[in-house]
């Protein structure tokens, strides 16, 4: 399942500076279900990057580096 098709958004988390007063930063907070979803699908990509050869994840994590 792709993530950008996932809408269900139950609010927003605000950082903000003690300080100041201002907010840093903005996220949303997902529901649950959507939740789990995020988490499967993780679970599920490092299924397959845990079977990549150590040769192959090296190359692309300098690939990635530059």
């Amino acid at each position: 399942m792709a993530l950008h098709n996932i809408v269900p958004i139950i609010g927003k988390l605000h950082s903000i500076n003690p300080a100041t007063g201002e907010v840093m930063h903005t996220c949303e907070i997902d529901s649950d279900s959507v939740l789990e979803s995020k988490l499967q699908s993780a679970s599920d990509a490092f299924a397959l990057w845990r079977q990549t050869p150590f040769s192959e994840r090296s190359r692309l994590m300098l690939r990635a580096a530059d």
